[in-house]
């Protein structure tokens, strides 16, 4: 299967259906497991949230599901499977894993928090290393993602932080809160767990994206947008009691799922509004959810904009062609090559320049795409140019 834009909306739209107010929450998870990487889901019971994980799993070819529910007494053996006999007789000790999580590509575990230390350590190797030490031997765990639960985060002071920085994002999981999405969701005929797709994603699929999600660039501008965001998060930590940290590891796999999105946005580079995906990568506690979309919004706003200083150059660049174009008679407007922007006839202006950040003392070149309307050209009055999509650049006027 090629795995293009086209195929994986059309798979969120499939593995959508009828999970109301969950597309958002489908669409995210698909993508960390694009990714290869692990989500966590945070929200009441009977959310959906094991019937999210398991439609996912149907999309990938022989997939092998594992799901468990923990709590204090769930043992080794019920997440890892059992220990061998004929393996202890030959004073070996090792499980017989086959149909528990080493031997399974998507993983379910629902209220995560309750699990003893001893399953907590061994999946912290689990996800990291995607190997698992049986006996003597390491076997190598064919995770595509582990996706737990819980309605709570994990409680301070029992060590859990290590395991809760593993999950790269975390998702709110609500009710559904539409009273027509109600209506319908306590009507409706019980769902299946598979989803309905002509076609699904093989493990040679999966194992090829890595390739060309490693060649997405990393542009400058969504560095100085992750810097920014690091910085106003450490800001934001000098005057709370509840901290946000975000370790260096967390911040390398965050951009690693920028690439996956941009790529199957049939991109060759990150865009700044790629970089609102940080805000589900980087909150706590739920407390912190509205200040972290607010720091990511901040940031985003920031580093996407061309700077005044860029704005009036551009501007003076725009007059002087304007007075070009004026003096070759523009009435006979046939002559230059002009396109449609939204019904309005204009002439494109291509610019290179240099954006100079003084916040982190770079300078890297940039370019923009100006629009002028053919109708403006010879107006005594100011006017604006437009953006591709016709949206007036406002920062400048041109006269």
């Amino acid at each position: 299967m090629e795995l293009n834009k086209e195929k994986i909306n059309y798979i969120i739209k499939k593995l959508s259906e009828g999970l109301y107010e969950k597309q958002e929450v489908i669409s995210l998870t698909f993508l960390c497991a694009l990714a290869g990487k692990s989500v966590f889901l945070y929200g009441l019971p009977g959310t959906a949230k094991s019937l999210i994980v398991r439609r996912i799993a149907s999309a990938f070819k022989d997939s092998k599901y594992f799901g468990q529910l923990m709590n204090r007494f769930t043992t080794p053996e019920d997440v890892f499977g059992p220990v061998s006999l004929s393996k202890l007789k030959e004073d070996k000790f090792e499980r017989q894993t086959e149909g528990y999580l080493p031997k399974s590509d998507f993983v379910f575990l629902d209220e995560i928090w309750k699990s003893s230390p001893a399953i907590l350590n061994t999946l912290l190797t689990i996800i990291n290393e995607k190997v698992y030490r049986n006996g003597s031997q390491e076997d190598k765990v064919p995770l595509k993602a582990l996706i737990a639960a819980s309605n709570e985060t994990p409680p301070k002071g029992h060590g859990l932080e290590a395991m809760y920085d593993r999950f790269i994002m975390r998702l709110l999981v609500d009710p559904a809160k539409d009273v027509n999405n109600f209506k319908s969701l306590i009507v409706d005929k019980d769902i299946n767990f598979d989803a309905e797709l002509e076609e699904k994603i093989s493990a040679t699929d999966w194992e090829d994206l890595k390739v060309f999600i490693e060649e997405i660039k990393v542009p400058e501008n969504v560095l100085n947008i992750i810097c920014s965001i690091k910085d106003e998060i450490d800001e934001y930590n000098k005057g709370n009691n509840e901290t946000i940290y975000i370790s260096d590891r967390r911040w390398k796999n965050i951009v690693y799922i920028l690439k996956t999105a941009a790529y199957f946005c049939d991109r060759e580079e990150i865009l700044p509004v790629d970089c609102f995906l940080i805000s589900h990568c980087i909150w706590t506690l739920e407390e912190n959810i509205d200040e972290v979309n607010r720091i990511v919004e901040k940031s985003v706003k920031n580093f996407s904009q061309i700077s005044r200083q860029d704005f009036e150059s551009l501007s003076s660049e725009v007059n002087t062609l304007k007075k070009d174009i004026q003096s070759e008679c523009i009435n006979d407007k046939n002559i230059y090559d002009t396109e449609d922007i939204n019904g309005i006839e204009c002439i494109k202006i291509h610019v290179d320049y240099l954006e100079e950040d003084s916040y982190y003392n770079r300078k890297y070149n940039r370019t923009l795409d100006l629009f002028i309307p053919i109708d403006k050209i010879n107006s005594k009055g100011s006017f604006n140019p437009l953006y591709s999509d016709n949206r007036k650049i406002n920062d400048f006027d041109c006269l």
